[in-house]
């Protein structure tokens, strides 16, 4: 697990969408590698990820309950972002607030719009390179 955690930290992102669900993506150049992570979680998918250079890229997801479920499994061993996890862990043990549908037919969630600001925050702070999920 504490192999796992290191491609999270290193070029992995967590991320919390528009809609309130929560992705784990893992990017990296080695498809071996991340059909071992695959392998050893027994959740999530390995995806070809295009790019516009010569070496080939692929990208490991977990999306939802399932991405929730790696959190809290490699937590204990997260340097780098084990306070995105922490604060992702703790949005979801709460209730979701009050939802107010926009002009555009979105649901506004203020619990989730204000942890993916700090979400944003941190990833900042720390340059995230490789994180596209939004």
């Amino acid at each position: 697990l504490a192999y796992i955690a290191g491609f999270i930290d290193g070029g992995g992102c967590l991320s919390i969408g528009m809609n309130g669900g929560l992705t784990l993506g893992i990017v990296n150049t080695s498809l071996p590698v991340l059909n071992y992570i695959l392998e050893h979680l027994g959740i999530g998918k390995v995806f070809p990820r295009k790019q516009r250079t010569n070496k080939s890229q692929y990208e490991y997801r977990a999306y939802g309950d399932d991405a929730l479920t790696v959190i809290a499994v490699i937590l204990p061993y997260l340097i780098e972002k084990k306070d995105q996890a922490e604060l992702i862990l703790q949005y979801r043990s709460t209730p979701r607030g009050r939802r107010v549908t926009s002009l555009k037919g979105l649901h506004k969630d203020p619990n989730r719009d204000q942890v993916r600001a700090q979400l944003s925050e941190m990833k900042r702070k720390d340059y995230v390179v490789g994180c596209s999920i939004n």
